[in-house]
């Protein structure tokens, strides 16, 4: 291998090259057998799908001096230097590093108007635009709506969703999926086997999984693991080198949490824990692996798992087979579960621990169609008489199968005693003692009605059950229990407590303004949270104040036009008429009626006179 890495020297130089994104490619060479390019180009994608490099790759068929139909020759002078970054007509830019207006100003707004000094354009290409900042933007703005006819902008980013939207309506968008397992398979194998490594399918598919969809993190991988395992690359080495978990040990686990061994289970966290291991990244495999089991078990051979290796496929058919889907799902929402609990910040291995343990118990249970079968069996059996026949169905691992229905044998009754003629002289003295009624019996293997025990019978004012007695003694019904009730003067009090306080009628009361409050916000909580802001100064000449500070106007201003509402709460409380009135500083504050009104007689008497406003206001009364 050469001293360059991997992910740059196999990077694409031309649209042939580039692996999958086959729509992005179709539409990019139409654009240049059309001979007329937009001026601005948004590419947005996953991280190492390849924008970059079709950034580049576009800019070369701009500006190629002999293009080969819709490809770059990669020949010319001036592909060669777009290629190693050199050429002053393409500028590629990395806005993370360049985030202030004035770079922007400078590397592009201020010079975008010049003509390109030997291509046909002038390529901008700004790498992670959704790190500009808004200044940035906005001073892109305008040169994007409008730019020269020589200049062609081409934005890259992996967060389209944070680039401004007038920047997005003023780009041709172009969105770049992530590769498939089986891409990624392929372009690995071709890479190991162009550079004289030893990569069986096993070993290319290991390294696709855990570069999730990115070729470029693929490449790296690859590079990596020949710097760790030398020429001859294996699925063991693999697996130690990215701290996997094999796949025997996952199917270990599937089988503890059918079977409910939990301290399996532990013994196995422990013992990934002595080797270090990363319990974030085990999390994520779990539940990777309890998806595919569930497509297995679902769609069978098809679906995701279609694109597994043959040992790993088969693996997870014969796990399938043995499980039920309700159990499958259960075990998923608990691990999608734990893996949002690791994400918020709890501890991996407690978390992880706390779920399999938990498993392990619930696994025990009967699933839905389980007991529903047995209840259909048992209503069957019901209706055709046989309800004492145990279900045909046999009851799941751990749960107790059906009581069957048995006929209880017959109490044993005692011989009857010998007749004996009754003492009429004692019955005539005593009252006849009241015979028990007859209770109704219960049906077969019915339950016990429930009774308190004696020591609790008195907390609910009850009598405690008689103990039985035998047969050959008389019954005596117990004397009836008399409730002792105080008279009702003397019920009176707690008749008091129990409802609701009464009404302070001494404005003296320390009760008094809590009070007040109170029957307020029963009526008006608005009108509450403005009497919460000013002071009671106390109740004289049937006027009750409150002062508030002379800045608070506004409150001022809603107790005036509250008054009504509060004379009313006062003469219920008081039993006499009130007047409410509010202070500001030491000035009482009238409502605004009577202001008026005084303001308009003071008017009168000055002018008129006031005897005459006087009368007149008599005769309107």
């Amino acid at each position: 291998m050469s001293q360059v890495s991997l992910f740059r020297k196999w990077r694409s130089q031309a649209f042939g090259d580039l692996v999958g994104q086959e729509a992005v490619t179709r539409t990019l060479r139409n654009v240049l057998s059309g001979g007329s390019p937009a001026r601005a180009y948004l590419f947005c994608g996953p991280r190492g799908t390849g924008k970059t490099s079709t950034a580049r790759i576009f800019a070369k068929a701009l500006c190629c001096e002999s293009p080969q139909g819709l490809e770059p020759c990669n020949a010319c002078s001036i592909c060669r230097e777009i290629a190693v970054g050199s050429c002053m007509d393409v500028f590629e830019i990395d806005a993370a590093s360049n985030t202030q207006v004035d770079k922007i100003r400078d590397f592009i707004v201020d010079k975008v108007h010049f003509a390109p000094a030997r291509a046909k354009f002038k390529v901008y290409i700004i790498d992670e635009v959704h790190k500009l900042s808004t200044s940035s933007f906005n001073a892109l703005l305008k040169t994007l709506e409008e730019p020269p006819p020589h200049v062609v902008f081409v934005l890259a980013t992996t967060h389209p969703h944070e680039v401004l939207p007038t920047i997005v309506s003023r780009c041709q968008r172009y969105d770049f999926r992530a590769f498939s397992l089986r891409e990624l398979e392929t372009h690995l194998l071709h890479v190991a086997s162009s550079e004289k490594l030893g990569l069986d399918a096993d070993g290319a598919q290991t390294l696709a999984r855990a570069a999730q969809g990115s070729m470029r993190d693929a490449l790296v991988l690859l590079e990596q693991a020949h710097q760790f395992c030398g020429d001859q690359i294996n699925v063991a080495s693999l697996t130690e080198m990215l701290g996997l978990l094999p796949q025997e040990t996952l199917a270990e686990w599937v089988d503890a949490l059918k079977s409910g061994q939990a301290a399996t289970l532990l013994d196995a966290v422990e013992s990934m824990h002595r080797n270090g291991q990363d319990f974030v990244r085990v999390i994520d495999l779990w539940v990777d692996h309890l998806r595919l089991l569930m497509v297995a078990k679902v769609q069978g051979e098809g679906g995701a798992i279609a694109e597994l290796t043959e040992s790993y496929r088969s693996s997870l058919l014969a796990q399938a087979a043995g499980l039920h889907l309700s159990q499958v799902l259960a075990w998923l929402r608990a691990a999608i579960e734990l893996h949002g609990a690791v994400r918020e910040g709890q501890s991996p291995r407690v978390a992880l621990e706390l779920c399999l343990v938990s498993l392990c118990g619930a696994s025990g249970a009967p699933s839905l169609e389980i007991l529903a079968r047995q209840l259909q069996e048992l209503r069957e059996q019901i209706s055709s008489g046989q309800a004492g026949a145990a279900p045909t169905s046999p009851a799941p691992a751990g749960v107790a199968a059906p009581v069957e229905a048995a006929r209880l044998p017959e109490p044993s009754r005692p011989a009857a005693a010998p007749f004996k003629a009754p003492d009429l002289s004692r019955a005539a003295a005593e009252p006849p003692a009241r015979p028990e009624p007859a209770r109704p019996a219960a049906p077969l293997g019915a339950p016990e009605p429930f009774q308190l025990p004696p020591h609790l019978a008195h907390r609910r004012g009850e009598e405690a059950a008689p103990s039985p007695r035998p047969r050959s003694e008389p019954f005596a019904e117990p004397p009836a229990r008399r409730e002792e009730r105080p008279p009702q003067a003397e019920r009176a009090p707690e008749k008091a407590r129990s409802a609701d306080p009464a009404p302070v009628g001494n404005a003296q009361d320390k009760q008094f303004w809590p009070s007040f409050l109170e029957q307020v916000r029963q009526r008006d909580k608005r009108l509450l949270a403005v009497l919460n802001d000013a002071r009671f100064k106390g109740v004289q000449d049937n006027q009750l104040t409150v002062t508030l500070p002379a800045t608070h106007t506004w409150h001022r201003d809603k107790l005036v036009e509250g008054r009504v509402l509060l004379e009313e709460v006062l003469a219920t409380m008081l039993q006499s008429k009130v007047q409410f009135n509010v202070m500001a500083d030491g000035d009482q504050v009238n409502p605004p009626q009577d202001q008026e009104h005084e303001s308009l007689v003071s008017k009168a008497k000055g002018l008129f006179g006031g005897v005459i406003v006087t009368a007149a206001k008599d005769r309107a009364e």
